[in-house]
């Protein structure tokens, strides 16, 4: 079933097979609210989420589910433990990538400091995010 539901949102262009891209996160307009999540990815995992009666019922009328504006909790649960994922796939923490910044000192134009600093937004996004979902989960 799982299959057939990717098949179905790469129809309704909601996910791409094979897609390196993923998902963007940006940075949330406030603590409280899950606006660092686009509704794309809210969506897939919603359609994933779904029973096979609900989904098999949705699909016969050629639709998608209508994303809650208050985040589910089982969707919570999921983007949480995708960040926590993510954030263990770094080589390194944020505290050490500050470490890191500051050995570099007052040259931050060095490949070195900027990919340093591009990881370490990235992480800031990350946390940020998962910050939001301590409200929900």
């Amino acid at each position: 079933m799982v299959k057939d539901k990717l098949a179905y949102m790469a129809q309704k262009e909601v996910f791409e097979d094979g897609d390196e891209g993923g998902y963007d996160l940006t940075h949330p307009i406030r603590k409280d609210t899950r606006s660092c999540f686009s509704e794309d990815l809210l969506l897939f995992i919603t359609v994933l989420l779904l029973d096979d009666s609900e989904y098999r019922q949705l699909k016969r009328q050629g639709k998608l589910p209508r994303v809650e504006t208050v985040l589910q909790i089982d969707v919570a649960k999921i983007l949480k433990r995708l960040i926590e994922v993510r954030v263990a796939q770094y080589p390194t923490t944020a505290d050490e990538d500050q470490k890191l910044l500051a050995d570099v000192g007052d040259d931050t134009t060095s490949r070195k400091a900027m990919a340093v600093q591009v990881r370490l937004g990235e992480k800031t996004i990350l946390e940020e995010c998962r910050d939001v979902l301590d409200v929900y989960v």
